[in-house]
């Protein structure tokens, strides 16, 4: 998924337009990856969460470590990534809007549930979430 989206934004950075076959195949790629329900795995000391219309890997152990790979800059965090997958979900979100899928309704429906988290969980950085989560 991480990977992806970031072949996906150099093609496009690079002169590639939304319809090109690779690109297009890409992008059916990511919306094949849309999740309609994602339960956390959630332990422990953390509160299971669901959450909605996501563009997620099936396997987060993978896509972690495709981020650490792809995104190093980010210095991805596991719970940011495995917990609720809100990065993959942002930058996937991203990448379509700027190719000309703004309008499109599953775009929309993940756009809204996004907002919906981050108002749940007063923000996104590691060190807000950790407290809702964990209570900690």
């Amino acid at each position: 998924m991480i990977a992806t989206t970031h072949n996906l934004e150099l093609l496009l950075e690079g002169g590639f337009k939304a319809a090109d076959t690779a690109v297009r195949k890409g992008i059916d790629f990511l919306y094949s990856s849309l999740q309609r329900d994602i339960v956390s795995t959630g332990n422990k000391t953390m509160n299971q969460v669901v959450a909605h219309d996501m563009f997620s890997a099936q396997d987060r152990d993978a896509e972690f470590r495709s981020a650490v790979a792809y995104k190093k800059e980010w210095n991805p965090v596991g719970l940011c990534y495995k917990h609720i997958p809100n990065i993959q979900n942002s930058y996937a979100l991203r990448l379509l809007n700027s190719a000309g899928h703004d309008r499109d309704p599953r775009v929309v429906r993940a756009c809204e549930n996004l907002v919906a988290l981050y108002r749940n969980y007063g923000g996104f950085c590691e060190t807000n979430i950790r407290v809702t989560l964990t209570g900690e």
